[in-house]
């Protein structure tokens, strides 16, 4: 059923992710993450080369990577709130019903913790 539901949801938020977001994304595995890293260490670092005094130079260029995943979201996040944005995208109302389902077979957690409605606005 997961399977059949990332099938039709995909295309509609596929294209809203930045270019270089790799999570469960098709072409966009472990090797592509690493390969942008890459590209972009090199682009910040001059490409490799050793420039004395680098870090005193007021005009060097400091790059910042981050790697983020946020812990039990879905079991954290209140399932209210996001399947109104859910529906905001998607008008179908059976796949609505599907996800709401699928959020609610979540036993784990509680599905409305303020940590987790903070975090949500980091994704949407």
């Amino acid at each position: 059923m997961h399977h059949a539901l990332v099938f039709v949801i995909e295309p509609i938020f596929d294209k809203t992710f930045i270019y270089d977001s790799c999570a469960n994304r098709k072409g966009k595995g472990n090797l592509f993450a690493l390969e942008r890293f890459y590209k972009f260490s090199k682009k910040v670092s001059g490409n490799g080369t050793q420039l004395k005094n680098r870090f005193n130079d007021a005009n060097y260029v400091k790059g910042y990577c981050l790697k983020a995943d946020i812990k039990h979201y879905f079991s954290e996040v209140n399932h209210e709130v996001l399947l109104n944005i859910l529906q905001k995208k998607i008008a179908d109302k059976q796949t609505i019903w599907l996800i709401s389902r699928i959020l609610s077979n979540n036993a784990a957690g509680s599905g409305g913790g303020a940590s987790a409605l903070r975090e949500t606005k980091l994704f949407l």
